[in-house]
């Protein structure tokens, strides 16, 4: 089960089995598609929701910055949305077309148990590294062949240069670990 929230609205939807639909819990939140378009291939919208359960001081027509995928469903997006794809600074545009989304590598990465922390990180002149701080006593070149292999299966053909880390660095804008960045 995969289910999908926010610190504003913790559980909104939800898919089993990792299907591109994810199910609306319309009694908790309405949810509203807006800005439609297509995006590397993608026919998208941003995400606004409002909450139905918090009477006191509800988030109304809320923007969380997400995009989801347009369905061609008379019950999307009320019922219904095509996959979350995350907020607009959490994707990587690849120079060879394709997409990096956050979920995607949190989907490849997320038992990696050879790093405490993974960032995707793309510089200016759009090369990709996948940095690790590793786990304490685990062998650089174990971690970077597994990191390797995982990132083949998300990514084939794509370059990226794996790095070891001592430390992680914050992003200063907000304050908080991204695990996907670009170089400003």
């Amino acid at each position: 089960m995969d289910v999908y929230g926010s610190e504003e609205f913790p559980s909104m939807s939800m898919s089993l089995n990792q299907e591109d639909v994810k199910r609306v819990f319309s009694n908790f939140v309405m949810y509203e598609v807006k800005n439609e378009r297509e995006v590397m291939g993608h026919k998208v919208g941003d995400l606004v929701v409002t909450n139905l359960l918090n009477r006191a001081m509800p988030f109304i027509r809320y923007d969380l910055g997400d995009f989801v995928g347009v369905l061609d469903d008379k019950n999307f997006p009320s019922r219904y949305t095509g996959s979350v794809y995350g907020r607009f600074d959490d994707v990587i545009h690849l120079p060879e077309g394709g997409d990096v989304y956050f979920h995607r590598v949190y989907h490849l990465f997320t038992d990696f148990d050879y790093a405490d922390q993974y960032k995707v990180y793309q510089r200016k002149d759009g090369g990709l590294e996948f940095w690790m701080r590793l786990k304490e006593g685990r062998n650089a070149d174990d971690a970077i062949a597994e990191a390797e292999r995982r990132w083949a299966k998300g990514w084939p053909g794509v370059a990226v240069r794996f790095v070891i880390k001592e430390n992680m660095p914050i992003d200063s804008r907000t304050g908080k670990f991204k695990v996907i960045e670009k170089e400003r």
